[in-house]
């Protein structure tokens, strides 16, 4: 039987306010994060203090929404929050069921089935992450330079060098790391970036995202399009990925070459 866990987030929605559901895209996992907004889909609710909320999505695959005053899953009658962690969730098995057979994509472990309680209505995603954060009503699709979807500053280097004719750069976040570890258990967090400098333009081409899952915490180092290619236990240093960044700049150098770039 389905169970919906209260999950500990920022910010505290309005028990009486509304809430509006904008949906864009279904995020593909390593998508062109230049060309795809964080909040291309997102919820936006009213916050107890008044200002505006918002929940955006890590890894997004599916969402649902419909009226009701009775939650939908057994909730222990927990009212500490107003965001839930679904245990044992149907629905999630069959997402899981019908992209493995389809795709071979595994959902079970990377993905989490959330309920968000609001006055007289429920809205539920499958997704990897969420992240809370307040935006102005002015610009509620903004996404400032502190969230996790996006690039970290150009300004934030700490290591460079040059790789098979490549100059890369390495920029990495300025959060600490305690911060960053109790943030990552709501979705991946930016830890450092390795980008190339190509034709005059400096390009991120990997990145490394700390994500803590039941109370163990992974590095992951992701690519465009390529998603997850390697993975460590704990808080990773650039150094921890070198083999996967020589390897990686080797194709794109050898890439380059035949098209006599």
């Amino acid at each position: 039987m389905s169970r919906a866990m209260p999950m500990p987030v920022p910010l505290k929605a309005d028990a009486v306010g509304p809430c509006r559901l904008t949906f864009g895209h279904l995020s593909v996992a390593g998508a062109d994060e230049v060309t795809r907004s964080p909040a291309d889909n997102a919820l936006f609710f009213e916050t107890a203090e008044g200002s505006l909320g918002r929940v955006t999505f890590e890894g997004l695959d599916a969402m649902r929404a419909s009226r009701g005053e009775v939650a939908p899953y057994d909730d222990g009658h927990d009212f500490s929050s107003w965001v839930y962690n679904v245990l044992d969730s149907t629905w999630l098995a069959e997402r899981h069921a019908y992209e493995w057979s389809n795709y071979e994509t595994p959902l079970l472990e990377t993905h989490q089935h959330y309920l968000f309680r609001f006055h007289d209505e429920f809205v539920e995603a499958i997704a990897q992450g969420i992240w809370v954060d307040t935006v102005p009503a002015s610009d509620p699709f903004t996404v400032r330079t502190d969230h996790p979807g996006s690039t970290l500053p150009l300004g934030d280097v700490v290591d460079q060098g040059e790789a098979h004719g490549l100059s890369w750069q390495v920029r990495s976040t300025e959060v600490d790391q305690q911060t960053l570890v109790v943030n990552s258990e709501l979705c991946s967090q930016r830890l450092f970036e390795f980008s190339l400098s190509l034709d005059g333009k400096d390009s991120v081409c990997a990145s490394a995202l700390v994500r803590t899952r039941d109370g163990r915490t992974s590095t992951h180092l992701t690519r465009p399009w390529a998603g997850v290619v390697a993975s460590v236990r704990g808080v990773a240093k650039p150094q921890d990925f070198a083999k996967e960044w020589d390897e990686y700049c080797h194709g794109v150098a050898e890439r380059r070459r035949e098209m006599r770039k």
